[in-house]
């Protein structure tokens, strides 16, 4: 990883931009996974449940990330954590905050970018 990076959490709702939490998570690790700035406008869309299956946009970029080196999804180690990886659910039910499913979406990026090292 990048010591230098900045945190996804650093790039949400922040101007000029105002990025939404897929967006972020995208933003957060741009330089290592070489992601495009195009892409990152794109997935915009996957905010406030709209990601597929009303998974948390956080969730749903950090398996994007994590499938282009060939890593499974984080949803069980993220639900266990913020009690679903639906965005209903946990902003809801569990009121797990936007900026919290960021920064542990974020992490569990790096544990498991750390494992397979």
């Amino acid at each position: 990883m990048n010591p230098d990076r900045q945190k996804s959490i650093s790039y949400f709702r922040t101007p000029p931009c105002n990025y939404t939490c897929a967006q972020a998570i995208l933003k957060g690790f741009q330089q290592e996974f070489a992601i495009k700035d195009d892409l990152v406008d794109k997935f915009a869309e996957y905010r406030g449940g709209r990601a597929p299956d009303g998974v948390c946009g956080a969730v749903y970029a950090a398996n994007y990330l994590l499938r282009q080196k060939g890593f499974g999804p984080i949803n069980e180690t993220f639900a266990a954590k913020a009690g679903s990886d639906k965005c209903i659910e946990i902003k809801g039910t569990y009121r797990f905050p936007c900026p919290d499913c960021i920064i542990l979406a974020d992490q569990l990026i790096e544990e498991e970018i750390k494992r397979q090292q």
